[in-house]
């Protein structure tokens, strides 16, 4: 009769599995204040690509308007000389591969000066199409005070022309652009 070795394979793999996760959890900890600090950078990048004249960007209080609109993940004062030129808010919607945050500028005015798409997961080729100026240029000049639609028969909103065959990407930018106007309209009354 041949003896049963089942125990030291397994113990083998248990050795694998402990050395492998200490060195993952020691890897995310020498890069945990890196990768914050590329973060910040990129976040940095993004504001001024928005409000290329702005000195300055005020984090604003945004927990009621989050409350009532749960897209919203921020939103900050651009500031030139002690005077704010805009607001930039950053919602989100879930999309075909996941979330997909927006960044908007809107000027004191009410008019959305700016639009960038973020990083996000949605389908190579099709999906990925929202990041197009093409189809993101769309809400640029338009006003911050109706929502959006990507449907024919809701006139009272703007009409956005969807991208054919990438329609849940197209409605993820919609609903978070419709979140994002949503909470400029509580945060300009706010600001003026």
């Amino acid at each position: 009769m041949q003896k049963d070795n089942g125990f030291m394979p397994a113990l083998i793999l248990c050795l694998i599995v402990l050395v492998t996760s200490t060195l993952l959890a020691f890897t995310n900890q020498i890069t945990y204040e890196p990768r914050l600090a590329l973060e910040a950078a990129t976040a940095k990048a993004n504001q001024l690509a928005m409000f290329p004249d702005a000195s300055e960007f005020r984090p604003m209080e945004i927990g009621d308007v989050q409350a009532a609109y749960p897209g919203l993940v921020s939103a900050n004062l651009a500031i030139k000389d002690g005077q704010t030129i805009g607001i930039l808010i950053q919602a989100k919607s879930r999309g075909y591969g996941g979330n997909v945050p927006v960044l908007v500028a809107v000027d004191p005015e009410g008019s959305i000066t700016n639009l960038k798409i973020l990083s996000n997961d949605e389908t190579p080729g099709l999906g990925k199409k929202i990041e197009d100026p093409g189809f993101f240029g769309q809400f640029i000049g338009k006003t911050a005070d109706k929502l959006f639609t990507i449907k024919s028969d809701e006139p009272d909103k703007t009409h956005i022309d969807a991208i054919a065959g990438a329609t849940i990407s197209s409605r993820a930018v919609n609903e978070a652009m419709n979140q994002a106007v949503s909470a400029y309209q509580m945060l300009a009354s706010e600001v003026k």
